[in-house]
């Protein structure tokens, strides 16, 4: 039980993550969803390569650009799994 309860506190520790420095206002149910649905490690590997391209080629302060960096990154995660993240109603 504690071992799940350690993953949930990861988890929540990167959708923070990703909603303190990607968040356009559009992209908070990706987030939450892909936090929920993938793997942490595999969600702290994309946030990190996601600064990195950030860092490295966008202009940091235009949010839109910053979050459209790391939902690209992780539909090409969740695709490589199998994941589907998208809402259905």
């Amino acid at each position: 039980m504690s071992s799940f309860l350690s993953q949930q506190d990861d988890r929540l520790a990167v959708l923070r993550q990703m909603l303190a420095g990607f968040d356009d206002g559009r992209s908070k149910s990706l987030f939450c969803l892909a936090s929920a649905l993938l793997p942490v490690q595999d969600l702290k590997d994309t946030v990190a390569m996601s600064r990195a391209q950030v860092n490295g080629a966008v202009v940091t302060d235009d949010r839109r650009s910053r979050a459209l960096v790391l939902r690209t990154n992780l539909k090409e995660v969740a695709g490589s799994l199998g994941i589907d993240l998208r809402l259905r109603k």
